[in-house]
């Protein structure tokens, strides 16, 4: 244990280092698809649910505290942890801060924000803008922002920077969907689900063979020692397919898009032959060893605590804590029982457009099969499987197209921004035409869906998938009720056999659409390109 917290203060140092020499050495990030799990070191466990509450998990310690678990605020979107405070970010775009010892909620006067991008207090504003700690700007455009040893983003083009002492590197990588940190080690997916690795490779955690000329050995001089540093100077393509990753001080997993699960990394000592760690391919299910679990993340923080989030689908969530604590640079070792809460919540990031907790409904008898049938598909996120008889709502809906397109057609790189929203799936369907907003720069992401609307999605849904529907006028006996903009659409569904009417030869415009009736929709479209 002493080795490693050698090699990981130095490496430390060794990164920032190479960032000042080269400009473009390092990356590091969390996964911002997760900004509703956050915790620092000792501090609580805070979880922003899919009700858009946030609630903070303490765990029992060495001081004989109980466990305990307290909502503390609604109208939350992401939080950032530190040890004696956390940074609150509400879906209004205000930002607030919560006291751990008074636990009272501050107002600050930050607002119009989208997105915090660490603990160091950058932000992107609802307009692209990436901010700094002081409200200076840094660049424009942005989409994604965090900060580590210091700060990386990647803007609506998916290229990659870096930004430290006011200097903005070249460009790390392209094409950048998600990337990820965890201490010095980063990881980049792409749109074309390539995963990229580099920083520290001490314990083969990148994944980058030592034969690589990306690979680096160094010396640095610590605690009078010379120390040996293995790290990837660059981004270095380790392997496709790969959805996303759980990045670990010491050991990495990669979840590949075909459902398996690939470790590689040590996590018992220094490995000083990274290749002599080779990678371990397990089922999901078998790497998870969890009932149907749908999230899973770990990681280590001080004194070697190892917190865990398991998300089940049935709307149970699992939170863990392990611990064993050290005396200070040596390997005198105090362990405590795992410890887990059980709780029945929803993380916010699974949610897509945040509708309330998954029950155990099910659809109506004569949407059953289909809603069966899409869900087996996987073009059903799960936050939308269940509760199938309530009211689509207008964001719910690109979710579900989002699904199908990219299940069919590949991922969607183009963004388009409204005001009233950063839900990414509305700025997908938005960037392919699909959807259009209400007016004035907004979406209204939480409205009802109505019938008419839900037609000229599909229709235009259809057409961006290279499926272009014949024009045909729909023979509605309210066909006069149908909004001038979607009379065409309405008739391109109703002869396609993808929508049909409400009874009485009659569309029901302006009518809502239901969860189930949208599921069944987007599965007949699918089985036009089946």
């Amino acid at each position: 244990m002493k080795s490693k917290r050698i090699v990981a203060l130095a490496l430390a140092v060794l990164m920032v280092a190479a960032f000042a020499a080269t400009a473009s050495a390092a990356s590091f990030h969390t996964d911002t698809g997760y900004n509703d799990v956050s915790s620092y070191h000792a501090s609580p466990l805070y979880i922003v649910n899919d009700k858009n509450e946030l609630w903070k998990f303490s765990f029992p310690n060495e001081l004989g505290s109980a466990a305990s678990g307290t909502k503390i605020a609604d109208g939350v979107k992401q939080v950032v942890a530190d040890i004696t405070e956390a940074t609150v970010l509400k879906t209004n775009g205000e930002v607030w801060t919560y006291s751990v010892m008074s636990e009272a909620l501050t107002a600050t006067e930050l607002k119009n924000v989208a997105s915090f991008a660490g603990d160091d207090g950058a932000y992107i504003t609802n307009n692209g803008d990436l901010m700094d700690e002081n409200n200076v700007l840094i660049d424009t455009d942005v989409k994604i922002a965090t900060y580590y040893s210091y700060l990386h983003y990647v803007k609506n083009d998916g290229r990659l920077y870096a930004y430290k002492d006011s200097t903005i590197s070249g460009v790390l990588l392209e094409n950048v969907e998600k990337i990820y940190e965890d201490q010095d080690t980063c990881f980049a997916i792409t749109a074309d689900k390539e995963l990229y690795a580099w920083g520290g490779s001490e314990y083969g955690q990148t994944g980058v063979p030592t034969s690589s000329p990306n690979f680096v050995v160094s010396y640095l001089r610590f605690g009078g020692a010379n120390v040996p540093m293995h790290y990837v100077s660059a981004p270095t393509l380790v392997m496709g397919g790969v959805d996303r990753v759980i990045a670990d001080t010491f050991i990495t997993r990669v979840v590949t898009t075909d459902g398996k699960v690939i470790t590689w990394g040590d996590a018992s000592d220094v490995v000083e032959e990274p290749d002599a760690v080779k990678p371990k391919t397990v089922t999901a299910d078998q790497w998870m060893a969890e009932a149907s679990a749908v999230f899973f993340h770990e990681y280590h923080m001080a004194y070697y605590t190892t917190r865990q989030v398991v998300q089940h689908p049935n709307g149970t969530l699992e939170l863990r804590q392990a611990r064993q604590v050290t005396s200070g640079m040596t390997d005198a070792e105090v362990v405590f029982p795992e410890y887990t809460f059980t709780v029945d919540m929803t993380l916010l990031s699974l949610s897509g457009s945040t509708p309330a907790a998954p029950t155990a409904d099910a659809p109506s008898s004569w949407a059953t099969a289909s809603v069966n049938a899409a869900i087996a598909a996987g073009i059903v996120p799960a936050a939308l499987q269940s509760k199938y008889t309530t009211a689509t709502t207008r964001a719910e809906f690109c979710a579900l197209a989002v699904a199908l397109y990219e299940k069919q057609c590949g991922t969607i790189t183009a963004r388009a921004k409204f005001d009233d929203t950063t839900d990414v799936n509305v700025e997908k369907m938005a960037a392919l035409g699909v959807v259009n907003g209400t007016g004035e720069g907004k979406f209204s992401p939480n409205s009802q869906l109505t019938r008419e609307q839900a037609a000229t999605m599909l229709a235009r849904l259809a057409a961006a998938m290279g499926k272009p529907q014949v024009e045909i006028e729909a023979s509605f006996a309210d066909n006069a009720e149908i909004a001038s903009w979607a009379r065409t659409a309405v008739g391109q569904v109703q002869a396609a056999g993808i929508m049909g009417g409400t009874g009485d030869n009659k569309f029901s415009p302006k009518g809502s659409y239901t969860r189930e009736q949208s599921i069944l929709t987007i599965m007949r479209l699918y089985d036009m390109f089946a």
